[in-house]
């Protein structure tokens, strides 16, 4: 479920940690993303994802919380490390290297979920125009969203003609 949000939400893998059970609205289909680093936003979910979330806060995190030391409202929970009894839920970050491992045996392309991230907010550019793809990505500035922009090559030789001195 977690690769669904990153995919379909285009988050970060540090957002991920972030997001607690109030942050999910089934009804509208939304899901906010609070982060220190990025503004505050809430992301339309797809269709798709409703059966899996529900799947998920159902049946796999109720099993998953009888590992936890403490009780969470965090979303994604971990299971305990092997040879231990309980999760330490503090950070999600030992969750994405087997993630990492699973997804290059789909896609022997793949490098990282930055990547992803990077695909995500490209397609959003070109659907969604700069400023709604700003929003979407939660980058406070501009000039962020617009590293994503794709170069075009006629533009660029185009350019050089223009403004080359000779």
């Amino acid at each position: 479920m977690v690769l669904s949000i990153l995919i379909y939400q285009g988050i970060n893998t540090n957002e991920t940690g972030t997001i607690e059970l109030d942050d999910l609205d089934l009804i509208k289909a939304t899901i906010k993303i609070q982060n220190k680093k990025t503004p505050k936003r809430t992301l339309p979910l797809k269709a798709v994802q409703i059966g899996l979330i529900m799947y998920y806060l159902q049946n796999t995190r109720p099993q998953l919380l009888e590992y936890q030391t403490k009780e969470s409202n965090k979303l994604f929970l971990l299971l305990p490390k092997s040879g231990s009894k309980t999760a330490n839920n503090d950070t999600l970050k030992h969750l994405f290297k087997p993630l990492v491992k699973q997804v290059k045996i789909i896609d022997k392309q793949f490098v990282s979920f930055k990547q992803i991230r990077a695909s995500v907010i490209t397609d959003w550019l070109k659907t969604q125009g700069l400023r709604k793809a700003q929003y979407l990505a939660g980058h406070s500035t501009i000039t962020s969203t617009e590293n994503y922009l794709p170069n075009n090559i006629d533009n660029l030789i185009e350019d050089i003609n223009k403004l080359h001195p000779f």
